[in-house]
């Protein structure tokens, strides 16, 4: 009887210290994300260059020692932050994407939740282009940029062969090169938007986006046959 109370209580401290891992897992990653909201407020506030992780510890109400916890650098910090808002910014698209039927469809709606996007984050995108800028000057920082870009890019591709096969479209070219110029006609958009937004009428981005969908998808064979070589 001894060695059954024995078993239950190992099982219940193994089950307890279980417990207690993940609830310090737990927290750690509250505390991750409250970092990084903190850092999206400074920065935008102050700007990527202005902003210290001193400003960021104390906007999220924690200890500098936590912020180098979660992140070595600043540079670490805004590019997690980087990635976390691409993947929201990308998932907003798909899901936009998946509404309509045909390509154009797709193209037209993605357009518009892409303008909406930088409509409503003007702030990031000045951000963004910040940090672009002071990548470009320090060859360090480059490298790493360019590695989250490529992610980027890697993302961005693997969606576009997914409405390829959804809609039985060929693609003109490689999808990673594919999505190296839609990224770049965002950018470029948004770059041009924050300089002289009265230059771009409402729908502009769409069309432009619809074009170059047309354009990457149509110039390859249509696939007819669902894949299927065989007769019968």
């Amino acid at each position: 009887m001894s060695s059954e109370r024995s078993a239950v209580s190992d099982v219940t401290d193994v089950r307890s210290r279980r417990q207690s891992r993940l609830s310090r897992e737990e927290k750690k990653a509250l505390t991750r994300d409250k970092l990084l909201e903190a850092a999206a407020r400074v920065f935008a506030r102050r700007g990527y260059n202005a902003a210290s992780v001193e400003d960021v510890a104390e906007e999220a109400g924690f200890s500098k020692g936590a912020v180098y916890s979660n992140f070595a650098t600043k540079e670490d910090l805004f590019l997690t932050l980087f990635d976390q808002r691409t993947r929201q910014k990308l998932d907003l698209i798909g899901d936009v994407f998946r509404k309509a039927d045909s390509l154009e469809g797709r193209a037209h709606e993605g357009g518009e939740r892409l303008a909406a996007i930088i409509e409503r984050n003007r702030d990031w995108c000045l951000l963004f282009m910040e940090f672009w800028a002071s990548a470009a000057r320090d060859p360090a920082l480059r490298r790493k940029f360019a590695a989250h870009y490529e992610a980027m890019r890697t993302r961005v591709a693997i969606a576009v062969e997914l409405q390829a096969q959804e809609l039985g479209i060929a693609l003109a070219m490689p999808a990673l090169d594919l999505a190296a110029g839609l990224i770049a006609l965002g950018e470029g958009l948004m770059l041009q938007k924050l300089a002289d937004p009265g230059r771009f009428p409402e729908g502009l981005s769409s069309s432009m986006l619809e074009m170059f969908f047309t354009g990457a998808f149509t110039s390859g064979e249509r696939d007819v046959s669902g894949g299927n070589d065989s007769e019968g």
